[in-house]
């Protein structure tokens, strides 16, 4: 997927790559909620959506469709910020790319 200018503004900024926990807190913080009203509004519950910020927790692709759901926002975006999140976590250098 390649990098919005705002994707690279806020890898800038936190001096880390793009995430899902970074996408779902840009996402939070930008409609102006709390955890806990983001939960609400996911129906889940706040310590997750902490889980997920801080990169504790991790989601599935159904939970990522979810997310995208809630957000009206499009679903190949979370998806691709999930499966990029797993692949990380294995270590291997690789970027994750949908393509529809």
């Amino acid at each position: 997927m390649k990098k919005s200018k705002a994707i690279k503004q806020l890898e800038n900024l936190s001096g880390e790559e793009f995430s899902f926990a970074m996408a779902v807190k840009a996402y939070r913080t930008r409609e102006g909620l709390t955890q806990e009203q983001l939960a609400e509004k996911l129906g889940l519950k706040k310590s997750y959506i902490s889980n997920i910020e801080n990169k504790r927790d991790f989601v599935t692709l159904e939970q990522a469709i979810r997310f995208a759901k809630a957000f009206k926002e499009p679903a190949k975006i979370w998806m691709t910020f999930a499966l990029q999140d797993m692949v990380d976590r294995t270590g291997v250098d690789v970027k994750v790319k949908l393509v529809a």
